[in-house]
This record gives structure tokens, sequence and C-alpha cells, in this order.
């Protein structure tokens, strides 16, 4: 029965990638709400997504990821929803109209992985996103883009960020502290770091700028987004990786040495180069 039951989800999975790939929606606006409050618990998300059909269709199939979907709704309507990761499969009760903008509003819960991939609802085009992270305090949950507005709501604090993109973002909730550097092209460059690393933030800042420019210079162009982050991770065994805008550390490893510094993040550095400028965007083939 497990061969069969396999067998069945591979053929779903072809078919899905097949129609995903050929969409028959457009994004237009997605407001994410995630509740990272719970560490030990599965991450809790709220999206409401506005999406114009492509062509009349009572099937939505959207990218999301690994989530268990608790309920989705549109116009009071409770919808019919099927999982198979990375899909949803949304029913719904009647025909959407070519071209009519539609919005839904769903209820899930996922495990958060290693580097705290967000899980939202997305097409194969790129669409403004707003994102509000939740976190308790006295910690600060990241995100990709510009920081809008916190709120304390003791003993939550609640951030609402402003992504360069809909896609690939990560969310990294940590003891830190944030500083900023401007670059020469605009380019904002933040240092969140924990308390015992403020004293040396001006020299970890002035490293940071000289590698971005040297990296800049290597390729011959700047970075296609007005902020980009470097955090100090909370844990001292975390392998640094690099999101687009993002770059995360290991607790313990900014520290008044430059090679260090240059080992750490010259390589992550790099990697926002190492992709194709239609990649950088997200608009490529792939998620």
């Amino acid at each position: 029965m497990k061969i069969i039951q396999s067998a069945r989800d591979y053929c779903d999975q072809f078919f899905l990638r097949r129609s995903y790939a050929q969409p028959t929606v457009k994004g237009t606006n997605l407001e994410l709400r995630v509740d990272l409050s719970r560490p030990e618990m599965q991450a809790r998300a709220e999206a409401d997504f506005r999406f114009r059909p492509l062509q009349d269709t009572k099937t939505v199939i959207l990218g999301i990821g690994p989530v268990t979907v608790r309920s989705a709704t549109w116009k009071g309507h409770a919808l019919k929803t099927r999982c198979n990761s990375p899909f949803v499969i949304l029913r719904f009760p009647e025909k959407l109209e070519n071209c009519i903008e539609t919005r839904i509003h769903l209820k899930y819960s996922y495990w958060p992985d290693s580097y705290g991939t967000l899980r939202q609802p997305l097409t194969k085009n790129d669409f403004p996103t707003k994102v509000w992270l939740t976190c308790r305090r006295p910690l600060l949950a990241l995100c990709q883009g510009e920081l809008i507005e916190s709120k304390e709501e003791p003993p939550l604090r609640v951030f609402e960020w402003a992504p360069p993109r809909s896609r690939r973002l990560n969310a990294v909730v940590a003891t830190v502290r944030s500083f900023r550097k401007q670059a020469d092209d605009e380019l904002n460059l933040w240092l969140h770091v924990r308390e015992n690393t403020v004293d040396i933030v001006p020299r970890i800042l002035d490293l940071m700028l000289e590698i971005y420019e040297e990296c800049r210079g290597a390729h011959g162009k700047g970075l296609p987004y007005e902020h980009l982050h470097v955090v100090e991770s909370d844990e001292a065994d975390r392998e640094p990786f690099n999101s687009p805008g993002l770059i995360v550390v290991p607790r313990g490893s900014l520290i008044n040495d430059r090679p260090k510094v240059y080992g750490l993040l010259a390589p992550e550095f790099n990697k926002e180069w190492g992709r194709e400028a239609i990649r950088l965007q997200h608009w490529g083939e792939k998620d």
C-alpha cells in the first residue's frame, strides 16, 4: 500500500508542477502575519492574499511549502483545500472570473526550518508584500527589507516589514541590537549584534562596507534592493547562511579580527552576486 500511495503522490506532484509552471493566477498583494512567540511550537500564520485569475476557473494552485492549512475562506465561504507540499490546492464553490481580483484568507501552521524560511502563498510572478512578525520581548524579529513599524504589546513585540520581493523570505528571532551604515550607492548596511559585541560595532560596520565595496567593484554592479542585514544569531553552532538581503552568522563569530570577519562575511556577500540578475529579482523558472 505504501508503494501505491507513493506512486499516487508522485503522479500528483508531476501534474501539480506542470499546472504551476503554466500559471492560471497572478498574485497582486499579500499581507502576512506570523506568530513566532512560541519557539517550541509551530509557527502560526495568517495570509490575506489577493490575486487575479488568468482564466475562468474553480481550482487555484498556489506554492506555499510544507504547511498544515487550518482554514481558507473566500467571501465568507469556507474553501475546500488539499495540500501536497509545496503546493496547496483551493477549490471554489463557483467559477472565478478572468482578471477579476479575488481575495482569500488563509490560516495555517508550519515548523520553521533552520533558515527561518517564511511560508506564504506564492504565484509565478512577484507582487507587493508586507510581513508582520510577532515575538516575545526582549527578542527582535528580523526579515529582509525595510522595517516600517514596531509595536510593544507586552509580553510581545510586533514588527512590520516591507520586503523587497514576495518569495525567498526569512525570519530570524534573536536577542540583538541594531546599527546601520549607508554605502555611497545608498544601500543601507544593517548590523544586528548581541550586547557583548556592541563595543566593536563601528569597526565591524567599516569592514562590512569595505567587503561590500570590494564585491560590488568585482561584480561591476550593486544589489537590486536598498537594505542588507547581517545578523548575529543566538546559536553558537549555527552554520552561516545567505538569503538575498539577509546574512546570518553564529553567535560569537563577529570579533575584532579582520581575517575572521572577512572569512565569514566575504563568501556570503559574494553569494549575493552569484545568481543571475533575473534570479536576484526572483522571476526565474524555479522558486
